[in-house]
């Protein structure tokens, strides 16, 4: 007879399970982990062994089960499945009042006002209330992240808490640390911009940012750098070296915030007459903490 084994089925399966059975389901398991070296354990109607991070009481909630890994960079990652009569609202909200009162921080996803180059009159960009719940949970003590995600199909309100230390603590938080890689580059009057897109990268040793876009209108490059420039120079930036021609124009600046020291770089290129590609790249380096020198990624 087929089986399909599902997260929320590890109870259906935590009594009378073969060893070959429960062999394959950790096989399968296994798959959905990023490092094949970690060692992974599943765990029907039990938190991770050995968890390094705290966790809440669970009242209110039947534990499933829970699946757990550990990498040979020692880092730490679960998954934990719980079920409840209550609203999926109710919830998330009772799982996330868990977490707080258990040392854990709440976070909201990154946002910056208008990031990149952008058009003055356009206005700004409003955050999200910090009434709403929060996004995610950070414990800095264990570096470590987590999120509270919804599984349906299972006749009740299912939740997962999922864990990660390492690589995504990184990510969620440290590219938080100074929003300076996204600042608002507001262009001279009658111009008009096309985004290009950016991203960023950030690891216990730098962090690298860049936004760019497409200009259009008239003026000449040197103008556009002067303009540039003085934008930079009030938000905080300092001029270095700079050279180029109408063609090409690039500057280098530098910035001290109580984060670290960024520099970043300022570069025009004329396209043909009256369009321009406009780039900013900016990198802080910073000290390497823990021999991790992992690196995350996103897009701004």
């Amino acid at each position: 007879m087929e089986r399909h084994i599902g997260a929320f089925q590890l109870e259906a399966y935590a009594h009378g399970m073969s060893h070959t059975e429960l062999d394959v389901l950790r096989r399968a398991v296994a798959d959905t982990v990023s490092d094949p070296a970690a060692q992974l354990h599943v765990n029907p109607d039990r938190l991770p062994p050995s968890c390094p991070v705290p966790l809440p009481p669970l009242e209110g909630f039947t534990l499933l089960g829970s699946v757990s890994s550990r990498s040979l960079m020692d880092h730490f990652s679960a998954s934990v499945f719980l079920k409840t009569t209550s609203s999926l609202e109710d919830a998330r909200r009772q799982l996330g009042e868990a977490l707080l009162e258990a040392g854990w921080a709440g976070q909201w996803h990154a946002f910056f006002s208008r990031a990149g180059f952008v058009d003055p009159e356009q206005g700004q960009l409003e955050p999200p209330p910090r009434s709403d719940p929060p996004h995610f949970f950070v414990h800095h003590d264990s570096r470590c992240v987590a999120f509270i995600q919804e599984q349906v199909g299972i006749g009740s309100t299912g939740l997962t808490l999922r864990l990660e230390t390492g690589h995504s603590y990184e990510h969620h938080v440290r590219q938080r640390e100074d929003p300076s890689a996204a600042l608002p580059l507001p262009l001279p009057s009658g111009m008009t911009v096309q985004t290009l897109g950016g991203g960023a990268a950030a690891s216990s040793v730098a962090l690298h940012a860049r936004t760019a876009a497409l200009l259009s209108g008239t003026a000449t490059t040197a103008q556009l750098q002067q303009h540039f420039g003085g934008e930079l120079t009030r938000q905080g930036w300092s001029r270095g070296e700079e050279a180029g021609s109408e063609t090409l124009w690039s500057s280098r600046w530098q910035r001290t915030p109580a984060s670290g020291g960024w520099l970043g770089t300022l570069m025009l290129t004329l396209l043909e007459d009256g369009e321009w590609q406009a780039q900013f790249d900016v990198l802080q380096r910073r000290p390497r903490q823990d021999g991790n020198a992992g690196w995350s990624s996103f897009t701004i």
